[in-house]
């Protein structure tokens, strides 16, 4: 797959840290992120996003990539040929 840029948002389950109430059920939520990067994989459950791409043409190298589940992206915005 030729790398292509992508926006993506999707939910999350996090933690809190420290010491605290318990949220009430009405604010009990995901955490929503944005991801912006560049598409390097995907398949049915999964799509794999790096932030960065070597631009060497003899080195096909990404940096650190992050797999976001399909199920919980909310939007995505591919843009071809980028």
């Amino acid at each position: 797959m030729k790398p292509r840029k992508i926006e993506v948002d999707w939910l999350d389950h996090h933690e809190r840290h420290g010491q605290g109430e318990a949220l009430t059920p009405d604010n009990l939520k995901p955490m929503l992120w944005r991801s912006r990067g560049y598409l390097v994989g995907e398949n049915e459950t999964l799509i794999e996003v790096v932030r960065d791409i070597s631009l060497d043409p003899d080195v096909a190298d990404f940096g650190a990539s992050m797999r976001i589940m399909k199920s919980c992206i909310v939007r995505r915005s591919d843009k071809k040929g980028g």
